[in-house]
């Protein structure tokens, strides 16, 4: 209790307020080789159209019910995120990604380094979605542009397809999943290794060339593009 009490009296809070910004941040005196570990945790509620930027070296961060411009950064922790129309980014290095109900004007990134991502209701023009070690998970998704990428997971992709939209999963060990739920047509392009393509009777996939590794083919008009690479893992290719 002693070291906890000293613990405690080392944490200054530090509010400084700006016209209409507002930044807080604790600090911890200097101290070498202490008896106590200190732990800050931030509980913040603020008005919808707020933006708001979060960093964080150690911790979980969770956000729902911002409307205004949000962006989320940490070292270590998980992500969540929910009910945010104008999310940009949300990061970390070691830890999860869940999204649900999130967008953005322009372009929305998320990833992580070890861990897995996971993205349910997502509406933006330019969507990324990355880790290293993990699989992802986009549901429900509208976008122009899709980026999906890991080195060892798998990889699903179930949403709309945007007329002359780009659609580009990767991974080196792991299945990739696509499924149109509706729009455009679309060129297709998969490959795998070592694994198995396979397309949905219901897609009426136009065959240009097959072999082992490589189907290319045509959907519809073949306005929109859709690239899916793995080296380890089957693809499957379906329409909702």
């Amino acid at each position: 209790d002693a070291d906890a009490r000293q613990g405690l009296a080392g944490v200054t809070v530090h509010l400084a307020e700006r016209g209409r910004r507002v930044t807080v941040e604790a600090t911890h005196e200097r101290v070498r080789n202490p008896p106590y570990a200190v732990t800050v945790s931030y509980a913040v509620t603020a008005p919808a159209a707020t933006s708001v930027t979060i960093q964080s070296l150690t911790g979980h961060v969770e956000a729902s019910g911002i409307t205004g411009e949000l962006s989320v950064d940490t070292t270590t922790g998980d992500v969540e995120i929910r009910d945010a129309p104008r999310l940009s980014r949300a990061r970390t290095v070691t830890g999860s990604i869940d999204l649900t109900n999130v967008a953005h004007d322009s372009a929305l990134e998320a990833g992580t380094i070890a861990g897995p991502v996971t993205a349910t209701g997502i509406r933006t023009r330019r969507l990324r979605l990355d880790t290293v070690t993990g699989g992802i998970t986009a549901r429900d998704a509208t976008a122009d542009r899709v980026e999906i990428f890991t080195t060892q997971g798998s990889l699903t992709y179930d949403g709309a397809v945007a007329a002359d939209g780009r659609y580009e999963m990767r991974t080196h060990s792991g299945s990739i999943r696509f499924i149109a739920r509706s729009g455009s047509g679309f060129e297709l392009r998969a490959q795998t290794f070592s694994g198995q393509i396979e397309t949905a009777r219901e897609l009426g996939l136009t065959l240009v060339s097959r072999s082992r590794r490589e189907l290319v083919g045509s959907v519809g008009d073949g306005r929109a593009v859709v690239l899916l690479t793995t080296f380890s893992g089957q693809v499957s290719v379906g329409r909702q």
